[in-house]
């Protein structure tokens, strides 16, 4: 049977061997996956969105401001002061400002950028306009854009931005 590893989540995510998740006072947790007898830690306070994976973790807190941990690291930095989303990939992250410019850090040998370029830039960089929510997977991203449309870049070997087969979108 399920064992209960948490109590009173209202967000989770996971990366490689870590659980997170968020509860009714905005903290966010961390456990390791699968161990028995491990409790839960706090991670951050005043937290409202968490995404997790290989880089590490990105944190919007309830003031708006958004956080990473990187995963070899134990320290907390600002990386900007407003976000509305934010989403860990396999290979570069992705968050969305106050005023809806999606950036991108990390790798772009897929074309997750989405500026047609294959290199990675320092930092974060502006990457599109418009953008109300974003995932991003296996070396690709998908963003929606606040008219409705859903706009894809990056690794397309087995078809996640249409059809299957045509090569990565850099563009």
């Amino acid at each position: 049977p399920a064992r209960i590893v948490f109590d009173d989540a209202r967000h989770l995510t996971v990366a490689g061997r870590q659980g997170y998740a968020i509860d009714g006072a905005d903290r966010l947790w961390r456990w390791p996956l699968g161990a028995r007898g491990v409790r839960p830690e706090v991670e951050l306070e005043q937290v409202a969105l968490a995404s997790a994976g290989d880089s590490g973790v990105l944190a919007i807190r309830c003031d708006g401001s958004l956080w990473q941990r990187r995963a070899e690291g134990s320290v907390w930095q600002r990386v900007a002061s407003r976000a509305q989303h934010a989403w860990v990939g396999d290979s570069s992250d992705y968050y969305i400002d106050g005023d809806g410019r999606l950036f991108a850090s990390g790798l772009a040998h897929r074309g997750q950028y989405g500026d047609g370029l294959l290199t990675r830039a320092p930092g974060w960089v502006a990457v599109a306009a418009r953008a109300s929510f974003v995932v991003a997977h296996t070396g690709h991203a998908v963003m929606l854009r606040d008219d409705g449309a859903v706009l894809g870049t990056g690794g397309n070997r087995f078809g996640p931005l249409g059809a299957h087969g045509l090569g990565d979108k850099a563009d």
